[in-house]
């Protein structure tokens, strides 16, 4: 019991020693010699006569450094243990200090290296989405372009988006598209969602081949756009309209119409016929919302490459 006792203090107080900071061990070791300096003098049978405080100093930095001068020695058995202890303490504590210094030395080594690294890293992660980016610009500046034409009738003639659009304002959606496109002889509600799929593949591939984790705000705002696009499900029903030839479905012609005259609020009812429609109104508004601060989050990150 006595022997395990022991054993469990000495781990104690070797786990203590152990892992310190540099600076803990240079304070002991400083504190180590006034302090058994203090013990000489005030215990003269340690060192076998009477010595002043500062030949007890003396003998005690002379002892813990192990210089060893012999001028003056202890005399007694408590001194010799008490003498040898402070040498011991002395090494120790000396050998700790420079393990210390060269570990605090190599940690500090790593962690260069690995910032180095880290920025290493993220800079080919920052070409690889200027290269990206250059792909999903222009298949960004299509689907504004196309949403800007759903979400405004023909006799608005300004060709900017206006974030107040209503659902009346979506009306001429069935209308041949404006745009200088492949998709200008088509609806533009038809050019809306090709153009749409392409933009929701670059932002996938954005996603799956750049490290995003690298850049948090760029990661948010692509991951809300492909969330939002994903949850769309109302892409047959609209379109379904533009393609309709018999009395059973309804027509483009029907739909804008309802669009036109539409005045009722702006929720889901499960069974209105222009749910799909208010769900578009939405999505429109939410994609033409992050997609510019996709833009500038990508932009600030670009600006930043370094010249090769």
């Amino acid at each position: 019991m006595k022997r395990n006792r022991l054993t469990g203090t000495i781990t104690t107080i070797l786990n203590w020693m152990v892992g310190r900071s540099p600076r803990t061990y240079g304070i002991f070791y400083f504190l180590l010699m006034p302090a058994y300096a203090v013990a000489y003098w005030l215990f003269p049978g340690l060192l076998g006569a009477k010595h002043n405080f500062q030949e007890c100093l003396y003998f005690s930095i002379v002892t813990a450094t192990t210089l060893g001068f012999g001028d003056i020695a202890p005399e007694s058995d408590v001194g010799r243990l008490m003498s040898a202890s402070e040498a011991v303490l002395g090494i120790l504590s000396i050998g700790l200090f420079l393990n210390a210094i060269t570990g605090a030395r190599l940690d500090m080594v790593r962690e260069l290296d690995e910032e180095k690294n880290r920025m290493l890293f993220r800079e080919a992660q920052r070409s690889k989405l200027d290269g990206h980016f250059r792909v999903l610009f222009p298949s960004i500046q299509r689907f504004k372009a196309f949403a800007i034409q759903v979400s405004r009738p023909v006799t608005d003639k300004t060709g900017e988006y206006n974030p107040e659009f209503t659902l009346n304002d979506m009306r001429d959606m069935y209308s041949p598209s404006q745009a200088t496109s492949r998709f200008d002889s088509q609806p533009a509600i038809i050019g809306y969602f090709r153009c749409l799929e392409e933009l929701t593949a670059e932002l996938c591939d954005m996603v799956k081949q750049v490290d995003l984790r690298c850049f948090p705000d760029i990661e948010h705002y692509s991951l809300m756009l492909v969330s939002e696009i994903a949850s769309f499900d109302q892409a047959g029903s609209i379109l379904s309209a533009s393609y309709s030839t018999t009395d059973s479905t309804i027509s483009a012609k029907d739909m804008a119409e309802r669009l036109r005259d539409y005045d009722g609020d702006y929720s889901f009812d499960g069974s209105e016929v222009l749910d799909s429609y208010i769900e578009l109104f939405f999505q429109i508004k939410i994609i033409m919302g992050l997609l510019p601060q996709l833009e500038r989050a990508i932009e600030r990150e670009i600006a930043k490459l370094k010249p090769v």
